[in-house]
């Protein structure tokens, strides 16, 4: 099948791998959550992923944005095995934890904004929302 140095094509797209896990999703996974592309993930390397079928692709999406350091980069892992070790993701509004205060001062320190500056970090736009209503945060047509 097609080969390039990035790209190895060994089934068809879906793989028989790849579209036995996509029928048991189809029983057991709500429908809001539909599947863009037909291959189920092994792993990635770098700005490659190779799904279950052994086929390898070039990752345009990068997890939607976040991975621009692309997948299973050694720095990265090495960052998450020592946090690993320490304790994982916890809610900072329940347990508050150094790390958060140490990136929010780097990050107000580096804002190119007068006056008092302070951080918060969302993984969704409705923790945003939530936090614009109950704030005094600036909207997007007047940042001040």
């Amino acid at each position: 099948m097609a080969a390039t140095k990035a790209i190895e094509l060994h089934t068809k797209i879906p793989g028989p791998r790849s579209q036995e896990i996509l029928e048991r999703k189809e029983r057991v996974i709500a429908d809001p959550l539909s599947i863009y592309l037909p291959v189920v993930i092994e792993h990635g390397e770098g700005a490659t992923l190779t799904d279950v079928d052994g086929n390898t692709f070039i990752d345009f999406t990068g997890g939607v944005g976040c991975l621009n350091v692309g997948h299973a980069h050694p720095h990265v892992v090495e960052a998450v095995q020592e946090q690993a070790a320490k304790f994982f993701h916890t809610d900072f509004t329940i347990l508050p934890y150094e790390v958060y205060v140490t990136l929010s001062e780097r990050l107000v320190a580096t804002a190119p904004i007068s006056g008092p500056v302070k951080a918060a970090f969302f993984n969704a736009g409705t923790e945003l929302s939530r936090t614009r209503s109950s704030s005094r945060a600036p909207t997007r047509s007047g940042l001040q």
